[in-house]
């Protein structure tokens, strides 16, 4: 999307805008703007390119819309991370609400497989079961050594 376009759609003034990007305003902004802003990133080239200009002219309002933009965007400091982030917070609270059900649903189903009776009674059976295992094994390994040493074999 070009700049040009992209703040025709910005129902704001650009130094409200700024300056809700600077805050980390991202529930204002909404997740359609992040988007198509983090599309819209100016590249290195272009962003050293409008610096020179400005700083040739020194008045920002010789400057387009859009490099205007671009050049108050800039002097933010660390304007893709910020927009980066604002875009994650808002995409996580989208994706927050959609899985809330769904994992309330599981939490309850493993709550109730806790508090089950029978799955403690299974569990219980196991349990006495690798007990008793155990115990015939280790009086079978012991009988063997008595045997062994009781007809001097060692």
């Amino acid at each position: 999307m070009n700049v040009i376009v992209y703040l025709k759609q910005i129902k704001i003034p650009l130094n409200e805008f700024i300056k809700q990007i600077e805050r980390g305003q991202s529930k204002e902004i909404g997740i359609d703007n992040l988007n198509c802003l983090k599309k819209i990133l100016p590249e290195k080239s272009d962003v050293d390119a409008i610096r020179s200009h400005f700083e040739m002219t020194g008045d920002l309002n010789q400057l387009g819309r859009a490099e205007r933009f671009i050049k108050m965007l800039t002097d933010i400091p660390s304007y893709e991370l910020r927009i980066n982030i604002m875009n994650f917070i808002e995409e996580f609270n989208e994706l927050e609400v959609k899985l809330n059900e769904p994992l309330d649903a599981y939490c309850k189903c493993a709550e109730h497989i806790l508090s089950s009776c029978s799955l403690k009674s299974f569990i219980r059976v196991i349990l006495v079961s690798g007990n008793y295992i155990n115990m015939v094994k280790l009086f079978f390994i012991n009988h063997k050594e008595f045997n062994l040493t009781k007809n001097g074999i060692t």
